[in-house]
């Protein structure tokens, strides 16, 4: 049987805690699957797959945007979001927010499926969440693919550091005047490609995390590597010792900014089966040094929060404001 057909079977993870309480477990014990109940999983798997691949005749799968602001942290209850819905051959993911002057800047790739590939664009939102205008515009373009606008703030000045794998670096972009101008400022890592590239600055130490094939034939959602430096911008960077330090495609790759919530530092990772960016998996990161590196489940979002959704792969919040992407039959 496909190893993805028993992948949302069992594995219960914690519930995110609550003013330091966990939520109960409400669901069954799972136990490894008597011969009858492998079947029907099976039979289950495989009709899905026959419904998706017959509704993708007459519509074609898409990915939207999903805000919410929300003064206190973030927004939990995902069915309370506010869609913004690309328009046909259109796909928007990866966002990415940013909280400044009084309003908002959502950062995200815009894949033109004309084109054949993807660019970086923003949407500007006002201090109480409302969009300042339906068409975004476009801050990153060029002549390969762009995605995953990881952007973060470095003394007063803001960086984007996007996923790049067609030019095989890591490249670090800077901003000359926000939110619209950037400039090629620097390459990360030369010669190597790596999904969803993510900073954390940690203990006095730089960490850039993502995922690698380390074989051609390889998933690109199943390894997670890390290298290390002590300077941002010294190019130096070196391989974790352990790498690749998970090999679980339920929650390798990265799926938006680490953060720290109730002391934890948590790290979003994607949930690779049983379909690409399922899920969203957050891991509680227990130990991150030069030498070693542990992790382990802590709340998940999985696309059971509107009809009709088949993935959701990235969450990030700023000041209140929490974005989601997620993947549907949409006006494709």
């Amino acid at each position: 049987l496909p190893a993805e057909a028993f992948a949302n079977v069992g594995l219960p993870t914690e519930a995110m805690a609550q003013d330091g309480v966990r939520s109960f477990y409400s669901k069954p014990l799972y136990r490894n699957p008597d011969n009858a109940k492998a079947f029907l999983i099976f039979m289950a798997f495989w009709i899905r797959r026959l419904s998706e691949a017959i509704r993708s005749i007459f519509k074609k799968q898409q990915w939207s945007l999903y805000y919410k602001i929300k003064r206190d942290y973030f927004e939990t209850s995902l069915f309370r979001y506010n869609k913004l819905t690309p328009p046909a051959g259109t796909d928007w993911a990866d966002p990415f927010v940013v909280s400044k002057d009084n309003g908002y800047h959502v950062f995200f790739e815009e894949f033109i499926h004309r084109k054949g590939k993807a660019h970086i664009s923003y949407f500007e939102f006002d201090s109480t969440g409302k969009l300042k205008s339906k068409v975004p515009v476009t801050v990153l373009d060029g002549p390969g693919h762009l995605s995953y606008p990881f952007i973060f703030e470095h003394e007063g000045i803001y960086y984007m550091i996007p996923e790049s794998t067609e030019s095989k670096s890591v490249c670090l972009y800077k901003c000359e005047k926000f939110p619209k101008q950037w400039i090629k400022f620097k390459e990360l890592l030369h010669d190597t490609v790596l999904y969803d590239p993510s900073l954390l600055f940690h203990d006095n130490t730089w960490y850039l995390l993502g995922t690698q094939k380390p074989f051609e034939g390889n998933s690109p959602d199943q390894y997670l590597y890390i290298y290390f430096s002590d300077d941002l911008f010294s190019g130096s960077w070196q391989n974790h010792p352990q790498n690749p330090v998970t090999r679980d495609v339920r929650g390798a790759r990265p799926a938006g900014r680490i953060f720290e919530y109730q002391g934890k530092l948590i790290r979003p990772s994607q949930i690779g089966a049983p379909k690409y960016g399922y899920g969203v998996r957050f891991q509680e990161i227990i130990r991150i040094t030069r030498y070693e590196f542990e992790q382990k489940p802590f709340d998940e979002i999985l696309p059971n929060w509107k009809e009709g959704l088949l993935a959701t792969h990235t969450f990030n919040f700023a000041n209140g404001f929490t974005v989601v992407d997620g993947q549907d039959f949409g006006s494709t």
